[in-house]
């Protein structure tokens, strides 16, 4: 089993001790200072455990406060129907996208096979959690390609989906979307990022974004709790079937 990176861990302590009642709502909890004084970390890894709780939104940064315990944790899903394309972009517009980190990469023979994208291709790739009402509902990673000529900084704006950013700075818009579901254990990183148990149930989609001239431009993987995505499909019966 793969080592949980350190920051992981941290959070993972952390969200366990607010769970626990070590801090209650209302409560501060250590700066970043103190966090690395007392568990011999880096100040970026006390500050990439605090991001990732926070986008789990057990806590808010307040200025002039500190950081404080908003939440203990509670479940929540989030509900899709399965329609047309402005079903599929509800997604983008009410789980927001909290961006952890972000870089270009090529990418691998495997990530080409699973994104059906060609391999050795270069794309700028996000990587982050969705939130809805506080809450990380999925780790997500999304892949913009290099031809976009997009950089990390045109994303900076949560409220507005990848995709229509890429429509107002570039000019690129959606004409098609695949999109494919799978059920699939949580890898270790995923399962400590969204706290919960490593190799639980989870729900996998990826979705492919094509402009006019059928381009693939964007991808997009988010990995799910079982608990925490629902699609919902309504079915008509034909009055004359």
């Amino acid at each position: 089993m793969a080592k949980r990176p350190r920051y992981a861990a941290l959070a993972a302590e952390l969200r366990q001790s607010i769970s626990d009642g070590a801090f209650e709502i209302g409560d501060q909890l250590p700066t970043e200072h103190q966090l690395c004084a007392m568990h011999g970390v880096s100040r970026h890894t006390a500050r990439a455990a605090l991001q990732i709780i926070e986008a789990a939104g057990l806590i808010e940064r307040r200025p002039g406060l500190g950081t404080i315990v908003v939440s203990t944790g509670g479940r929540s899903a989030f509900a899709q129907g399965l329609g047309g394309v402005d079903d599929l972009m509800q997604y983008a517009h009410e789980a927001r996208l909290v961006t952890w980190r972000s870089g270009g990469r090529i990418l691998t023979v495997a990530e080409a096979e699973l994104y059906r994208a060609r391999s050795g291709s270069s794309w700028l790739v996000l990587e982050g959690a969705r939130v809805v009402a506080g809450r990380s509902i999925a780790a997500t990673s999304i892949f913009v390609a290099e031809a976009v000529g997009a950089s990390a900084a045109d994303f900076r704006d949560p409220a507005c989906a990848v995709t229509e950013h890429i429509e107002r700075l570039y000019g690129i818009g959606i004409a098609r979307i695949e999109q494919s579901i799978r059920a699939e254990a949580l890898s270790t990183a995923d399962a400590s990022s969204l706290g919960v148990e490593a190799k639980s149930p989870g729900l996998r989609t990826i979705r492919r974004y094509f402009d006019d001239a059928d381009r693939l431009f964007v991808i997009s993987d988010s990995r799910h709790p079982a608990d925490r995505f629902v699609y919902e499909m309504t079915f008509t019966r034909r009055a004359d079937a």
